[in-house]
Formats: structure tokens, sequence, C-alpha cells
């Protein structure tokens, strides 16, 4: 599936947005999953996040018949960031729609945005909490740390956008997902660190002061300052 071949459905959901505009409330979020992980200081990590559908408590499941998603990332990641092509969502998060599956239905995919979409050839389907509509990969290289968020496109033309049977726009919210790549532990992270800690403790005990569990040592200072 090309991204020519998508044009109509696609029109379609514009042509709705046109006629229809925005409803007035939203049953409807659009959650990018967050992870915490500790950074690998030896080789790159491919996290896997799905992105999925959540209805309100008490709400009627909408019925879906098209969508196209985008996700995009809040700051480079050096060497790393999301890696193309999107994918059908895990078993975690079953897709709303299978058919007609298409990766950067835009063709503007790279390592800062994902995308997909995806329609029913006829018909609609109810909406499930919690299904899927997509899984992006980031990748995050050795020694990498901080916190990235994943940010729902809310553009209305490359962005997410989902329809119902007749094109008309089903609102939504969105909730950005984040990921948070820990520092860890220095002295555990660099092992010449750990033997310094080593001779220092040796030395200490050598003079009869043994260390006590508080003790610290701070680097670029001397004794008393």
């Amino acid at each position: 599936m090309t991204p020519r071949t998508l044009l109509h459905p696609l029109l379609s959901l514009l042509t709705g947005l046109l006629l229809f505009g925005a409803a007035p409330a939203a049953a409807v979020e659009v959650v990018v999953g967050s992870l915490k992980i500790a950074r690998d200081v030896d080789a790159q990590q491919v996290v896997s996040l799905d992105v999925w559908l959540n209805l309100a408590p008490a709400e009627v499941a909408p019925d879906l018949a098209a969508y196209q998603v985008a996700v995009t990332l809040s700051s480079s990641i050096v060497g790393g960031g999301l890696n193309p092509p999107a994918a059908l969502p895990s078993l975690a998060h079953p897709a709303v729609i299978i058919t007609n599956f298409t990766p950067d239905f835009a063709g503007l995919d790279d390592a800062g945005r994902l995308s997909a979409a995806a329609f029913l050839d006829a018909g609609s389907t109810p909406i499930a909490d919690g299904a899927g509509l997509m899984q992006i990969d980031v990748v995050v290289p050795a020694r990498v740390a901080g916190v990235y968020t994943l940010a729902v496109d809310l553009d209305p033309i490359q962005g997410t956008v989902l329809a119902d049977g007749l094109g008309a726009p089903i609102p939504f919210s969105a909730v950005d997902g984040t990921l948070n790549v820990a520092q860890g532990v220095p002295a555990l992270e660099t092992p010449w660190l750990a033997a310094l800690g080593l001779l220092l403790a040796g030395i200490a005990l050598l003079y009869g002061q043994p260390l006590s569990s508080g003790a610290s040592v701070r680097w670029g200072t001397r004794p008393g300052n």
C-alpha cells in the first residue's frame, strides 16, 4: 500500500473535518506508552512502545472506519531516535484496524517522527478500550541518558485523525508518552572509580581510620576545603 493509494480515504478524513467540524466532547484518548529504563554504557538499546486508544468511563464506544496517527520526539537523540517504519501494535493492544495498514502514510517519517494509517474497505468497527493503532521503536545509543517526550501530533492533515463510517471526525484527547533513560550510578558504570574507591578504603584502614558508611569522595577538592 503506497501513500498514493491512501489518497481517497485520507481525503475523506479531511472532507469530514471540513463538513462536520470538531465535536464538543472527547470520549476517546490517543495514548502513547511510557517507559523508564537504565542507560547502557556498552551497547545501544531499542525500546518498543505501543500507541493505543482508551475509552472514557461510561462512554459508548464510537465506531471507527479509518485513522491516521503520528508521534513526534520532543528532542533529538544523537545517533538514535525514532526508528522507521512504524509497525502494527503488540498483542498487549490488539490492532483496532488491521486492513490497509500503511506506515509513513505522508512520506515524512524520520528519526523525529513515526506515523501510520489504516482503514476498512467498508463499514466501521466499535473502538475497544485499549485497542492499538501502531507500535514505534526508539533507538537509544550507548551512554545516552535523558527524558524524552513522545507527543501525539495533532496536525489535522499530516497528524492524528480518527474518522467514523461517514467520514466525520471522532474527537479525542491526547496522552503523550515519556521515555526516561536513567543515568545510573557512575561508580558502577566506571570500573576505575570502583577500584579507586577500594584503594582509598584500604589506605584508610591502614592508618586506622575506617571510612564510615556516610563517607564520600569529592573530585577536584582538597581535604579540609
